[in-house]
């Protein structure tokens, strides 16, 4: 549990202009012929999903702008920028200047840049820890956090259990600024044979993880899963995302999936996209407990917030 006031405020995403529907694609044939998947939308959670024909660093410089606009934090406070996201381009030169354009155009000018990656689709969850860890060492006061990943337009959009999109989203963290939501507490946990493909049953091993992570996190923070009014988790297949949130200890009513077939999975994305919809149709009651939750192979991330 975090004994700090640290905040969560300002949640904005955008994403690929380009919608899309599932059954258009044309690697959906092939998916059900090699999975043995039976061809139930309802069933699966398929729907639509967006690309886009913007950079990586175009999406994010939307995401934040909106969440610089409407923050109480004048950008010149902003002590970091941490851009996360599954993979980013393998090219320091570029990246290094890209990186440059987006802190100036955002009028970023005593914020240092962070790139993290690594941790697949639980990647901004993994950015935030760590950030939260910045905040409460005192090194920071306030930071500008972008999740984003654009997978190209000629990419095959089924990926294992989900159907991907493109999008980037933001938030500010800060010690000094009051927000929505209140950091109670995070966890973050990685399986490194999970991540080697050398675990055997990966499915089994992957949903022990679910429940590990959650039983750190309720022994940390003294909060039970219970009490967690909604779990916004990784917008995977419906079967798949039920499953993990059942081994963890939730109940289905507790789990948002309204985005499943909506907009498919956003990668590291997800949990901050279903925030910001159900906060837009169902304002938090104060106190009440959320999940943030992102789950890629080998890793599960956590964070629990409460709202002001």
């Amino acid at each position: 549990m975090f004994e700090q006031e640290l905040y969560l405020l300002a949640t904005n995403y955008t994403l690929g202009e380009q919608q899309g529907h599932y059954s258009d694609l044309r690697e959906f044939p092939a998916l059900l012929e090699k999975s043995n998947m039976e061809n139930n939308p309802e069933l699966w959670g398929w729907g639509g999903y967006h690309a886009s024909s913007r950079t990586y660093l175009e999406l994010a410089a939307t995401a934040a702008k909106r969440t610089l606009e409407q923050s109480r934090c004048a950008p010149a406070e902003v002590d970091a920028l941490y851009l996360c996201g599954s993979a980013f381009p393998n090219d320091f030169v570029a990246q290094n200047v890209g990186l440059g354009s987006l802190l100036s155009g955002l009028g970023l000018v005593n914020a240092v840049p962070r790139a993290v990656q690594g941790a697949g689709c639980a990647s901004l969850l993994s950015g935030l820890i760590c950030a939260l860890q910045a905040l409460r060492s005192g090194a920071c006061r306030n930071i500008l956090m972008v999740g984003v990943d654009v997978f190209g337009a000629d990419a095959a959009r089924f990926y294992e259990f989900c159907l991907l999109s493109d999008s980037a989203c933001s938030f500010l963290i800060s010690s000094t600024h009051p927000g929505a939501y209140r950091f109670l507490d995070a966890q973050l946990i990685s399986d490194p044979e999970l991540m080697a493909n050398t675990a055997g049953n990966s499915f089994s091993r992957q949903s022990q993880l679910h429940a590990r992570s959650m039983a750190r996190l309720t022994a940390s923070s003294s909060v039970k899963v219970e009490q967690i009014s909604r779990l916004f988790a990784s917008n995977l297949f419906l079967p798949i995302q039920r499953m993990y949130a059942a081994v963890a200890g939730y109940r289905k009513k507790q789990l948002y999936t309204d985005n499943v077939a909506r907009i498919g999975h956003c990668s590291s994305a997800d949990s901050i996209i279903n925030l910001t919809d159900h906060a837009g149709k169902q304002p938090p009651g104060r106190g009440e407990y959320f999940m943030l939750q992102s789950s890629a192979h080998g890793h599960v991330a956590n964070v629990l917030l409460q709202a002001q």
